[in-house]
Formats: structure tokens, sequence, C-alpha cells
């Protein structure tokens, strides 16, 4: 009935052509929700209950769920008219002045943003800093950082593009300068590539002619490489105050010839850029009537404005931008034909257990390296029978429905701001966005110092999460703290406990407080007996030893006293 009835129904908008986005992603919400009421949860022999999973509903269904359908018809969605989405790839640029001292507002604000694309110039990052610090998991990060080989200096500096993890994104392939700081990025679209280049001149080099000349040859390579449909567009701070510009009625700029200072290095610039047929639409002046961030195109269909919430704080020479590229977007389903992972912390053991027990085993006593595939079978089988999916994580971890609910209120005032542009929608916006974004930082703050407070009393939670930040595990090479430098084991312990010794000191009341307190407490409210040290203590506390060869601080392993013979322990007790 469900099938023949209700899903001809809801999907006979998708035949029609009239389905917008949110409606897709409806229709598949909508489904998975009736059919897991329909077929029911998984009982256990123990009695525990989940919910089933897509991929336990399509086999049990037995045919393709909505969310294909509606890819089926994917050219007939009209990504224009959605109430949620602001249409095509949205680019924010922004020169963000340094982010070493802004890390934890920057990190927050990467969460709060929607965009698909970020390029920064002026990040002043090194190998001190990773990229998850800035942008978590949420954004494929590629970075090319000032070094020796394109600055004679050793800080500032440095470009960054940040694409979505939901589109496919590389480092461009092609062979360009490594003698200036520029990075292009290649985004892969279902009808095109679009090539996002970046370049930062500094103003110590703006008259350089051999980083000019780089920088147009790596330009040309660039383009040669890409296909007549392909899009390619050029961010980048090139320090060139003296040129003026003019808007034309494409939206497209030209440079005032009247009242520009050219200079032969911005002139080799100005001529590479019209040799490769870019076109420059920048025309958001900064605080000094001058355009320093140029942005530059092989086609003018993009919509550039400047940002309505930018990244970090401004700095007045240098506003931030939003570009918005007329590009439909592939519609992002779960997968529901991938078996998702198993949760074995919540195994039932107990009717693993029963399971197991019932199964015949005697095939394994004639031929054990023949009958390997069905004995994982049959252990695959029970696991499957006994454990839950794991859950997906929550994006961000911090988060909760309050601030997903903030968040979409913010995203469809932005998106009604955008087209009208009038004060009271910015108001709107405002308000909504001031919202999300004090609640974001709360949460986002509790749950910082749950995770530091891990440290002490669930080691192993505190160090995923370090190692979720810096994307691999271990102790990483070099560690610093303020000025100091370690390379050292003892440096990294004495670095460890300098930072985190606040969160492992017990809070100690003073003499005055004590009194004060007690003064009208009764003699015989407190015993400040001392408890005895038993044997049972001590092999208790043995026990939760994790047997271990390696040597802990104090340079025993852990698996040496655990070997030892209680009476040892009694006798030194004794002692």
């Amino acid at each position: 009935m469900y099938i023949t009835i209700i899903r001809s129904i809801v999907i006979y908008a998708v035949e029609a052509g009239m389905l917008l986005t949110e409606y897709i992603r409806a229709i598949v919400v909508l489904e998975q929700k009736e059919l897991q009421t329909m077929f029911g949860g998984v009982e256990t022999e123990s009695g525990k209950r989940w919910r089933r999973t897509n991929h336990e509903l399509q086999a049990l269904l037995g045919e393709i769920p909505s969310a294909h359908l509606a890819k089926k018809w994917h050219s007939s969605v009209n990504l224009n008219q959605s109430d949620n989405d602001v249409p095509g790839l949205r680019i924010l640029y922004q020169n963000v002045r340094g982010l070493r001292t802004k890390i934890d507002y920057f990190s927050l604000a990467a969460t709060e943003c929607d965009y698909d694309a970020i390029v920064l110039t002026e990040t002043w990052l090194d190998d001190q800093f990773h990229s998850a610090q800035l942008f978590g998991s949420f954004f494929n990060v590629h970075r090319c950082d000032r070094n020796h080989l394109n600055s004679t200096k050793t800080r500032g500096g440095g470009v960054l593009v940040a694409v979505s993890t939901r589109l496919i994104s590389y480092v461009d392939p092609t062979p360009v300068s490594d003698k200036i700081e520029q990075l292009w990025v290649i985004i892969k679209t279902p009808t095109r590539k679009i090539s996002i280049g970046v370049m930062y001149l500094p103003p110590d080099r703006r008259t350089d002619a051999n980083a000019i000349e780089d920088h147009v040859n790596s330009i040309g390579s660039v383009m040669s490489s890409l296909q007549p449909n392909d899009l390619s567009l050029l961010f980048g701070d090139y320090n060139q105050p003296g040129l003026q510009w003019i808007r034309l009625n494409n939206d497209a700029t030209s440079i005032d010839y009247l009242h520009s200072n050219i200079t032969a290095a911005s002139s080799d610039l100005l001529d590479g850029f019209n040799l490769h047929s870019l076109s420059q639409i920048n025309h958001v002046i900064n605080s000094n009537d001058r355009l320093l961030d140029l942005i530059l195109t092989n086609e003018t269909l993009c919509e550039l404005f400047e940002a309505v919430e930018p990244l970090v704080p401004l700095y007045p020479n240098h506003p931030a931008l939003n570009v918005t590229v007329n590009q439909n977007l592939p519609i992002q389903f779960e997968d529901t034909s991938v078996e998702p992972c198993l949760d074995f912390r919540r195994t039932d053991f107990e009717s693993l257990s029963n399971v197991m027990s019932r199964n015949d085993w005697l095939f394994l006593e004639f031929n054990p390296a023949v009958n390997d595939a069905i004995f994982n079978d049959a252990v695959n089988n029970a696991l499957v029978h006994c454990t839950p999916p794991r859950r997906p994580l929550r994006k961000p971890p911090w988060s909760n429905p309050r601030l997903r609910q903030l968040k979409r209120q913010r995203a469809q005032t932005l998106w009604k701001y955008c087209r009208l542009r009038n004060a009271s929608l910015k108001q709107n916006f405002n308000r909504a966005s001031n919202l999300y974004r004090k609640y974001n930082r709360y949460l986002y703050k509790r749950y910082t110092n749950r995770m530091q407070h891990n440290i002490r009393s669930n080691p192993r939670i505190f160090w995923s999460f370090v190692d979720s930040k810096r994307k691999e595990e271990g102790l990483p090479r070099d560690m610093f703290l303020g000025d100091s430098h370690g390379s050292s084991m003892p440096d990294k312990c004495a670095f460890s406990a300098q930072h985190f010794q606040h969160n492992c000191r017990d809070s100690v009341a003073i003499t005055a407080q004590i009194n004060t307190v007690l003064c009208n407490t009764p003699a015989d409210v407190l015993d400040f007996s001392l408890p005895a040290i038993t044997d049972r203590y001590v092999e208790a506390a043995i026990n939760k030893l994790k047997c271990s060869f390696a040597a802990g601080p104090n340079g025993i392993p852990s698996c040496k006293p655990i070997s030892y013979n209680l009476e040892v322990f009694s006798y030194v007790s004794s002692e």
C-alpha cells in the first residue's frame, strides 16, 4: 500500500518537474520515518531495542528509496527558488591580517558560515598551526604559507583556500612558480571545473618585476589547462594603491587612466590580465577609496557584493567580499547502499552469547582454512543482530536541536536580505545572527571546558579530542608554549603539565573560610578518620591497571606490579 499509493502521490511533483531542493530533503526524511514506523525496531533476545537504519530499510523494502528517485529527476529541480539555500557556489574572500591570535574566534565563525569556499590572504600561519584548528572537519583546506622560497621574511603573508567537504577539490597539478605566495585549487562540479586562485603580493614586492612575471606565467599555465567551458576565479591582494577603477554597465570594472598612477610593475600586471582574458569585477572600495583586493574572472556572470558578516573583524583597507557563481551544485543525500558501522560499545553481549552458543561450529574441526569465510559470516551475522549501528556524529560536536533551529532561522533571514537588501531585513538578520552566535559560543565554551576537565577524569577522551583537531595520532614532533620550544619527551611532558596544571589542582579552602563554615557546626557531625589501606584496596587498584610492557612516567611497566604476589604488598603495608 505504501509503494502503490503513498509514495506515488508524494513523488508526483518530481515527475512533474516542480520539486524544490528542500522538498526533496523533506521527502527523504518523511519516507525514512514512515518506514521505521511500519517495520518497527530491532529487538534482541534480552529485550534491548533500537531503530532500523536506512540500510536495513532499503533491504526490507527491496526498492530504490525516494532519495535516488529525486536524483533521477535532478535536472528538473529548481535550485534557485529555495527558501533556505542561496543558489550557486558561494565564495567568501577576506584579508584577515593574521589568524595566530584569532584561532578560537575564527574556528567558531567557520562553523557559523554557510559558504562553499573560503579564500583568505595574509593568514600569517606556519607549521605550528594545523588547518583542523581553524576549520574542523567541515572544509578541505589547501594552504601556501610563507617560507624561505617565496619570501625573504619569516612571518606574515600566506594564502589559503578552504572548500566544503561536500565538494570535490584538489590543488591544481599544473606547475606554477613557488617563488611567490600563490595557490591554485580546482573544484569539480557535474558540468565543469572551477579554478580558484589566490595571490598575495606584499608591499615590499609590489614593484618586483620578476614576481609579477612569475605570477603572469602561472596564470597562463593554469588557463591553458582549462577547457573552454571551465570557470577561472583569481583573488588577490596586489597592493597597487595607485590604480583607480571605474565600474562598467556589465558589472565589470576598467582602469581609470586619467586618475591612476600606473607604474611599470602595475602595467605589466594589467597586461598579463588582459593577455589571459581576465576581467576585474570587484567594485567595493575600502575606507581610503582604493581597491587593494582584486577579483578577476574569465566570465562576468558572477555576482559580487560586500559580505554581510565577515569571519573576523574587518581591517579598514580590506573589506570582506562575497562572490556567487551561477553554478548548480549536486544535492547531497545519505548513501543508504553502504552498510553503517556498528557501535560495539552498545552490544548486547547476553544475546550475542546465546546466538553464538546455538551455532554449529563442528565444521572448524575438519578444515579450518577452507571454512574461514563461513566462520566470518556466522560471526558477522551474530554481531549485526546484537549490535546497534553507530549513530552519526553531531556537526559540530557541541550542537543541539535549538542551535540547529537558530542556524536555520539565520540562514533564512540572510537569504531574504541578500535578495532585497533593505534596512528592515538587515535588522532581522542581525538579530537572528546575534542569537545564533551567542548561543553557539556558549555551547562551544562549555564543550571545551568539559574536554579540558577530561584530562583528569577521562584522559582517553581528551587525547581523542586532541587527535581529532590535529588529524593525526601520537605526540607532535615539536611542541610550543609561549616563546618556549621543546622536542624531547621531558620538554613535552613539562609543557603539558604547565599548561594543564589548573585542571589537575585540587581546590583548597583557606583557613578563614573553614573557620567561618565550622563556627556553627556541631563537633560530632564530621568524621576525619583516615581509611585503612587493606589488601583488597591494593588488589582492586592493581586490577584496574592496563597490562602493558611500555614504561610509564615512573619507569615501571604496569604489567610488572600485576604479576607480583600480593604478599609483597601486605608485607609493605604492615611495615
